[in-house]
């Protein structure tokens, strides 16, 4: 797997120079591999090392959370930023630790947000396709936080919206989600 992930990430540094591009938003489980072979190649950007872990699987948070913010690779031109990665992969208390990170390091942040429409249920109820997924994946318990009102609203009480983020996807909202995150930075 550290064979196929260090050559995948090459042949997409090559194929972005090749190109012309030179600057990246890489987000990557495995920061320490990807972020090398940014740095020798001289690509300006930050790398987002994701934070997972959730339920049966929280045991992985605090591993990945070092990864992600490891800056020895950083240049002046290369950052080091932390990407929790999604409301059906991380709980609300990793959110919340990742934000608390992300502000006392002002490192940059990125995450994935209202990227299906079973986010809002599974926030809400643990219920729903998400729910299946934990359950085949054998790592369901029942400590996952709940929230209501959504993952933009949930994330927002959660101070999400106060930092400068990234917000992939954002597919699923409605007119007052859109103007929280239009008030939000």
């Amino acid at each position: 797997l550290e064979a196929f992930t260090r050559r995948s990430a090459a042949d997409g540094i090559a194929q972005c120079l090749r190109f012309g591009v030179t600057a990246v938003g890489d987000i990557s489980l495995n920061p320490a591999l990807s972020r090398p072979l940014l740095k020798e190649a001289g690509l300006r950007g930050v790398s987002f090392g994701e934070v997972l872990g959730m339920a049966g699987r929280s045991a992985q948070m605090p591993q990945r959370i070092e990864a992600a913010i490891d800056r020895s690779h950083e240049t002046p031109t290369l950052r080091s930023g932390i990407e929790p990665h999604a409301p059906y992969s991380l709980d609300l208390a990793g959110y919340q630790k990742s934000l608390e990170i992300a502000r006392e390091q002002a490192i940059p942040l990125a995450t994935h947000l209202a990227e299906t429409a079973d986010e809002a249920e599974f926030l809400a109820y643990q219920t729903g396709a998400f729910r299946r997924l934990w359950e085949g994946l054998g790592g369901w318990n029942q400590d996952v936080t709940r929230a209501t009102g959504g993952p933009i609203q949930a994330l927002a009480n959660l101070g999400l919206l106060d930092l400068p983020s990234i917000l992939a996807h954002v597919n699923y909202i409605n007119d007052d989600e859109l103007d929280l995150l239009a008030r939000g930075r």
